[in-house]
């Protein structure tokens, strides 16, 4: 595959020993966020105790446990039975896709998305289609379109909220339209909610599972992102809806046939899930913080618009009056300032040109960025 030119300009500044500040990136530890060693010490000293391993495909009941703990306490009720622990979120997606989708079936996906999305569909030989996120509308799921999408070979609606890139955190009504259309169309729901603890400005988050109980919904989350802790790769799927049991059944023969997920995290889990609320609140507020900050001075450039993120990692920012394409930005944008961002493009989004900002970065630090950012946009 051929090298992007963004790719290109960013190994020629390190082969010239220009320092790169990368404001795409969504690992917390790239910008000195890490979960409390303290807890970390505590749990694998735990692990050491008793570091036996024990093959169990729906991963261990402890852990499992743990996590419905962890659902209980936001008023979702969840059967560890009907949860599977897996290596990250993607490898959720790919058993979930296996299970779903026959050869000639495939899965309907928001545009713009998570860029990796087409290769998992790819390794688990599903077919996909994109639906639209409506910019007009702060980015919510166009209902419209979305079911223009669906044919006789959709099989089920990938649901992302808080969505990657754009922050946005889907309401309930737009949530329980999506659900009228999987409920007359026979659709499964796949709800990805791995930023659901960075929802913004003291808002509720709207949990799909909690809003139907007669469609197979599978939601998704993990350790990486919430507790910031991607090098434990953790994630888990919990199913809920008819024919759970066939579902967890199925799954966890897929999960069983490699048994990715490690034994040192699963030992962790319940400690990092009882005592990282703390970790959490301060993780979010700092996100939030950084956040207002960029969208401060982004606001004063005539020539960048951008929708509020509501929650999520990112912002999705409009740039105007460039007349070459947002990947000849961004690349013009890391030659000469430094400050790597992500063109829109990266997230299957070309209808009208965007950059990516990651707001992980410190507030002070992410203002000072985006100030010299901004003087270089038209």
């Amino acid at each position: 595959m051929e090298m992007n030119k963004i790719e290109k300009i960013r190994r020629k500044l390190i082969a010239e020993g220009r320092k790169i500040t990368n404001l795409a990136s969504g690992n917390p530890a790239d910008f000195g966020i890490t979960f409390p060693e303290k807890i970390l010490e505590k749990g694998f000293h735990e692990f050491l105790q008793n570091p036996v391993y024990h093959a169990e495909p729906k991963g261990s009941l402890k852990a499992r446990e743990a996590v419905a703990g962890y659902y209980k306490s936001r008023g979702f009720k969840v059967d560890p039975e009907n949860i599977i622990l897996t290596s990250g979120t993607s490898e959720s997606y790919f058993h979930i896709f296996r299970h779903l989708l026959s050869p000639r079936q495939e899965i309907l996906l928001p545009n713009p998305g998570y860029p990796l999305f087409e290769h998992l569909a790819g390794l688990a030989h599903a077919g996909f289609s994109f639906y639209s996120l409506d910019q007009s509308n702060g980015w919510e799921i166009d209902i419209h379109d979305l079911e223009s999408r669906i044919t006789e070979s959709t099989r089920a609606i990938v649901i992302i909220s808080p969505n990657n890139p754009t922050g946005t955190v889907h309401g309930e009504k737009t949530l329980e339209k999506v659900l009228a259309l999987a409920q007359k169309h026979r659709l499964a729901i796949i709800s990805d909610e791995v930023f659901s603890e960075f929802v913004f400005d003291k808002k509720p988050f709207p949990r799909v599972a909690t809003m139907a109980d007669d469609i197979q919904i599978f939601t998704l989350n993990g350790i990486s992102k919430t507790y910031a802790l991607p090098g434990l790769k953790l994630g888990w799927i919990v199913t809920t809806g008819p024919d759970t049991a066939e579902n967890v059944e199925h799954l966890e023969l897929s999960v069983d046939t490699f048994l990715a997920c490690n034994s040192i995290g699963q030992s962790m889990l319940p400690l990092i899930i009882r005592e990282g609320e703390p970790f959490i609140k301060s993780f979010r507020n700092r996100v939030e913080e950084s956040r207002n900050a960029a969208l401060k001075v982004l606001s004063q450039k005539k020539s960048v618009s951008c929708v509020k993120p509501q929650g999520g990692f990112y912002l999705f920012a409009e740039i105007n009056d460039y007349r070459d394409t947002d990947e000849d930005l961004a690349a013009d944008i890391l030659e000469k300032t430094g400050i790597l961002v992500h063109p829109g493009y990266f997230y299957d989004y070309e209808k009208s040109l965007h950059i990516l900002i990651s707001c992980l970065m410190e507030a002070p630090k992410l203002e000072e960025q985006i100030n010299t950012l901004v003087k270089f946009l038209p």
